[in-house]
């Protein structure tokens, strides 16, 4: 084994020497000035501080005494309290408001001639266990001999439900044992066994699956009784294993109905008034008055819809105070009056005119068939309905010529009818 050459060298480090310490009576005399100067300085703070709560104290008071005046006055208030609260914050406005409601509140209490100790601008009560309401529920509660009567009521119910829940319990068992009597008693029948023997031939024909988990069965009923080796004891194991977690599932999804209610809970009913519209007539009349178009925002409406028919999520878009939904309900409102489909096919057959003051009957034939797809799909039974609009119409250069021969289609013609062709489903 080699010994490492590798030696490091640790430099020895001497210690900081202490700082000498100056035990000169001029410098305890400086310490002691520094410590009178800082407890100067908290006794100012101190002092500030004191003077600055005594300052809110006397405006406390004087805020207080003020509106006991004005209270009794009855004429300044409202304007005092509107100058005060531009100055206030949230936190202050909403604890003078809250108090506000509840001078309100005692002032009809007073009307009312109900007893109340002390001013009325005083709350009743801090804690509800300061009235005397709650210390006379209290007695009739205890003393009154409420708290038993309560208790030997819910021990009543109780005990009545237990009872009818031991009848229908009892019920079912018995009803159960006989059926399942009953069942015993059809399968144990020689017709049944003779039925179910044909049935299982005829199926274990077809499906040779099913032979074999017979007699997996009962082979492993067989062996039940006599194991000899460790093999056969986890074979037989692991067909428990998979039995009871197949009884897990059936049991799993097996639904357990609620037991049926007495009589006193069957009479119990809910009528929900959530939604109720007492007056249809008039609520239809506010929404209606909502949900409002100007002129600009119709005239918005109709040249973007003319532009983008039944998109109503980019019209939407061009209207900044409207929603899809306004938009959908508008045109549905409107539709009738407005013709909105007419306007679509005059828009779109307008002829475009070229430079040599002639008519381009492609593009006029693709536009044609745009328009009357709004939803932009080209199908074969609008390119036929072009066709045959064409052709009943007519143009003015056959017009003028009857025996001479149809004029000629041209390259893009063709091109773009062959492209729409192509292009339907």
């Amino acid at each position: 084994v080699q010994e490492s050459s590798y030696y490091p060298q640790v430099e020895a480090i001497s210690p900081t020497p202490p700082e000498p310490r100056d035990d000169s009576p001029d410098s305890s005399k400086n310490q002691i000035l520094k410590k009178i100067e800082s407890v100067d300085r908290e006794i100012e703070k101190f002092e500030a501080s004191i003077k600055m709560m005594e300052k809110k104290a006397e405006e406390l008071e004087a805020a207080s005494i003020h509106k006991a005046e004005a209270e009794k006055d009855g004429s300044s208030a409202a304007g005092e309290d509107e100058a005060k609260t531009k100055n206030r914050s949230l936190p202050q406005m909403i604890y003078a408001a809250n108090k506000k409601k509840a001078e309100e509140a005692h002032k009809e209490m007073c009307k009312m001639n109900y007893p109340m100790d002390g001013p009325a601008f005083l709350p009743l009560y801090h804690q509800p266990s300061d009235t005397q309401n709650y210390e006379s529920n209290k007695k009739i509660f205890y003393a009154g001999g409420l708290k038993m009567r309560l208790i030997q009521r819910l021990k009543r119910e109780a005990a009545e439900r237990h009872t009818r829940v031991d009848k229908i319990n009892h019920t079912y068992s018995k009803l159960r044992s006989e059926w399942l009597k009953k069942v015993e008693k059809e399968e144990n029948s020689k017709k049944h066994k003779e039925k179910v023997s044909r049935n299982r031939e005829l199926f274990e024909k077809v499906f040779s699956e099913l032979r074999k988990q017979r007699e997996d069965r009962e082979r492993f009923t067989r062996v039940g009784a006599r194991v000899k080796s460790d093999a056969e004891m986890e074979e037989i194991m692991d067909g428990l294993q998979e039995q009871e977690n197949e009884e897990k599932k059936m049991r799993s999804y097996a639904v357990i109905p609620p037991i049926v209610l007495d009589e006193v809970r069957r009479n119990y009913r809910y009528h929900s008034k959530n939604g109720l519209i007492k007056d249809p007539v008039a609520e239809y009349k506010e929404h209606k008055n909502i949900n409002t178009w100007s002129e600009q925002e119709k005239d918005i409406f109709r040249e973007k819809y003319l532009q983008h028919p039944k998109n109503f999520v980019l019209i939407a878009s061009y209207l900044e105070k409207k929603t899809v939904a306004n938009c959908i309900h508008y045109y549905y409102s409107t539709k009738k009056k407005e013709n909105y489909k007419a306007q679509v096919k005059r828009r779109i057959r307008k002829p475009r005119s070229t430079k040599g003051g002639g008519s381009a009957p492609s593009q006029t034939g693709v536009l044609e068939v745009v328009g009357l797809n709004s939803t932009g799909v080209t199908t074969r039974g609008s390119v036929a309905a072009l066709q045959k609009e064409q052709q009943q119409s007519g143009r003015p250069e056959t017009s003028s010529a009857p025996n001479s021969p149809p004029p000629a289609v041209g390259a893009s013609t063709l091109a773009s009818s062959r492209a729409l062709n192509n292009s339907s489903p």
